[in-house]
């Protein structure tokens, strides 16, 4: 009979928590992009009701973020992983 386990393959982890990982990393994402969008309001600045303009894209390590400037009182916004397009009205 042997007094040492032979079971040495270090800590083991189950598949639950490769799952709880996962469905955080999910939660995470939505988050974001969720912020993004009330930050980004349609392209209207929730200050001052001026209009954002594109400024720059920012390179991260994984993603790409936009800043946008608002064209009245200058603040700026920074919106995760998408472009958002200004929609210009159009005049006839």
């Amino acid at each position: 009979m042997s007094y040492y386990s032979r079971h040495d393959s270090g800590p083991s982890f189950s598949w639950e928590f490769f799952a709880l990982c996962i469905l955080l990393l999910i939660a995470l994402l939505f988050i974001r992009s969720c912020s993004s969008s009330v930050a980004w309001n349609n392209g209207i600045c929730s200050y001052c009701g001026g209009h954002y303009k594109f400024q720059q894209a920012i390179g991260h390590q994984h993603t790409t973020d936009y800043l946008y400037t608002c064209d009245t009182c200058g603040r700026s916004i920074e919106v995760a992983e998408h472009y958002m397009e200004v929609q210009d009205e159009i005049t006839e």
